[in-house]
């Protein structure tokens, strides 16, 4: 999930009260998580949320803060969850959540086992990073490497030096120091906050950071459309799982070749959820598109 580009919201309903979204948006799993690693007693976590969630509201005006999911655990909802879980736990992996709000998603990856040493997360504000670090009370405690980066500042074309040559994670301070070293990357509805022209573009510089090596997987979930185009009624460029699928094909076409793509990438991706119309940007139900980028 991201803050990080979409509209802010100026809808009435940003005004219901806490206890209407809390029972809407988070379900049971959120909330055992919440109560594992901010506090058992579900009343003085939730305190803390709430103030969490009204200084970052106060802050961006964003309907996912409104919404609560800056504290929800909705990366474990991807079917390929488990299987990055337990290849990151055998090590010589470097994961990237794009577009991690407060960092929520990326401290479920790493209790679930990841070294948090060769986990990174980023969002285009420190100030949401920050909020996640007095949300969880970890700023001295958290090893997971916390970026403020915009994700366009990863050059495309790649310079021709090839992959980085960082070998101490602690070094890195911008994600184009990743460049082709990142083995999973997470982009939980970030794609969708772009124009079409623009979420190509990402895919390329996504897949600049990649390790070419079997294995290696992107990841996400975002707002779809059962045909791919421009949706009126939420004001945002909604992909198909066949336009998704063929976007993916072409990055890596123009990154590789024809016959990489063809023959060593692998696209999936399926609605899998229909957020309803309660929780939607613009009170409209909307399909959410599972996807993964598999290098084989």
């Amino acid at each position: 999930m991201s803050a990080s580009d979409i509209a802010k919201d100026n809808d009435s309903s940003a005004q219901t009260s806490p206890v209407d979204y809390w029972r809407q948006c988070l379900t049971t799993v959120d909330i055992e998580w919440l109560r594992s690693s901010i506090n058992a007693d579900e009343t003085r976590m939730r305190a803390r949320v709430d103030e969490i969630r009204k200084e970052a509201y106060d802050f961006s005006h964003y309907p996912c803060i409104r919404a609560y999911f800056f504290a929800k655990v909705d990366v474990v909802k991807n079917s390929i969850y488990k299987e990055i879980v337990e290849a990151g736990k055998k090590g010589d992996t470097i994961y990237l959540d794009f577009g991690c709000c407060m960092g929520t998603d990326a401290r479920k990856l790493v209790a679930d086992g990841y070294p948090p040493q060769n986990v990174f997360a980023c969002d285009l504000y420190k100030e949401l990073l920050d909020f996640g670090y007095r949300l969880y009370d970890d700023a001295s405690t958290c090893q997971i490497h916390f970026l403020s980066s915009d994700a366009f500042s990863v050059p495309y074309p790649a310079p021709p030096s090839g992959p980085s040559t960082v070998e101490d994670l602690s070094e890195v301070t911008e994600i184009s120091q990743l460049q082709g070293k990142v083995t999973h990357l997470y982009a939980g509805f970030f794609f969708h906050m772009f124009n079409e022209e623009k979420q190509c573009n990402l895919a390329l510089r996504f897949g600049v950071l990649m390790k070419r090596e079997p294995g290696t997987i992107l990841y996400g979930r975002q707002i779809g459309s059962y045909e791919a185009g421009f949706v009126d009624a939420l004001q945002m460029f909604a992909h198909s799982p066949e336009s998704w699928k063929k976007m993916w094909k072409r990055a890596f076409m123009e990154l590789e070749s024809t016959e990489f793509a063809e023959n060593r990438v692998i696209v999936e991706a399926e609605f899998a959820e229909v957020l309803p119309k309660e929780l939607s940007l613009h009170g409209h139900p909307m399909p959410v598109l599972h996807w993964n980028v598999r290098i084989v």
